[in-house]
């Protein structure tokens, strides 16, 4: 067996301990990633939370599902954007797999949904333009009322 020089020895102790920097680095993005995974996750349950609503369920199940498919289009970016994309898209699949399997142990008896994701039978929305509309009548009516009532004061 041969025996190393001072040379050959700095040599061997630098190889050894670059070799365990590696790994220990190695370790340390596993656990890196694991913590971005574990985030990633974390924000996809707040951004679509259960809720005991059948209707919210349903609305937060297809918003999720269209997420995913704008995801899943986006394409390009460098290493670290088509990553993040990865990870949001995994993240969303499990959030969604979670959704569905979550909104049949919900009361969905007396909740119907019409094609477009709305309530059937839900009274059409109020237009903001109507809204002010019918504050503009009232706010005259009530000024007719009291400039007869200064009038019958005279």
């Amino acid at each position: 067996m041969a025996t190393l020089g001072p040379t050959g020895k700095k040599i061997a102790i630098g190889a050894a301990v670059a070799g365990g920097l590696t790994l220990a680095g190695i370790g340390i993005s596993k656990n890196a990633e694991r913590k971005r995974v574990l985030y990633t996750e974390d924000e996809m349950q707040k951004k679509y939370p259960f809720s005991e609503n059948c209707l919210e369920m349903k609305k937060i199940n297809n918003s999720a599902k269209l997420s995913l498919a704008q995801l899943e289009a986006e394409s390009g970016g460098n290493a670290g954007t088509k990553r993040v994309r990865a990870r949001q898209i995994a993240a969303l699949k499990a959030r969604i797999i979670e959704i569905e399997k979550y909104i049949p142990n919900l009361d969905c008896s007396q909740a119907n949904l019409s094609p477009d994701g709305s309530p059937q039978g839900a009274p059409a929305a109020t237009s903001n333009f109507t809204k002010y509309l019918l504050y503009g009548v009232a706010g005259v009516i009530l000024l007719v009322v009291f400039s007869n009532l200064m009038k019958k004061k005279d």
